[in-house]
């Protein structure tokens, strides 16, 4: 005879995994928050590759032309493609660590394991903490050209020259 009661109510182990048979320490509601941020998560990393390849593109298009055009005002030109070359540089650290974090996510759906989830929060700990140092600087460097402006416009109308006036 069995020892199962036949008549008490139906339960169920809250840390099964995936397929249900209770090797994972990861909780249903976790992996299911996690499925559905991860097609989002693929998503943007795909936009951030492919943002990162035309600003390649774009930056080297521009220095070519900057360099067959050949006078002064053409040099700007290849600076400006040199800053799409480095801007693109930057955004493929993020595009990577999100593209991991998604392909960690599909490991963990498919495991369960708990190894794979530390894995996936590491990972998205990257992404959030370069996002942050990112996005701090950015800051500094408006603050820095909102006192270089005041200083510049300053200095020239402390000289008498009044950039709004006709001469």
């Amino acid at each position: 005879m069995s020892s199962d009661n036949l008549y008490s109510a139906p339960s169920s182990t809250p840390h099964d995994g995936p397929s249900g048979g209770g090797n994972s320490n990861v909780s249903a509601a976790i992996l299911e928050s996690l499925r559905g941020t991860r097609p989002w998560v693929m998503f943007l990393s795909i936009l951030g590759f492919v943002g990162a390849g035309l600003g390649v593109l774009m930056g080297l298009f521009m220095m070519t032309m900057g360099a067959a055009l050949g006078n002064m005002s053409a040099m700007g030109t290849v600076g400006v493609g040199l800053l799409y070359l480095a801007f693109s540089a930057v955004y493929v650290y993020p595009s990577l660590t999100l593209f991991r974090y998604g392909r960690t996510i599909g490991s963990l759906l498919s495991s369960g394991s708990q190894t794979d989830l530390e894995s996936a929060i590491g990972l998205q700990r990257s992404f959030w903490k370069f996002v942050g140092i990112v996005t701090a600087l950015g800051i500094a460097l408006y603050v820095v050209a909102i006192v270089v402006f005041v200083v510049f416009f300053a200095a020239n109308f402390a000289n008498g020259r009044n950039f709004g006036a006709p001469a």
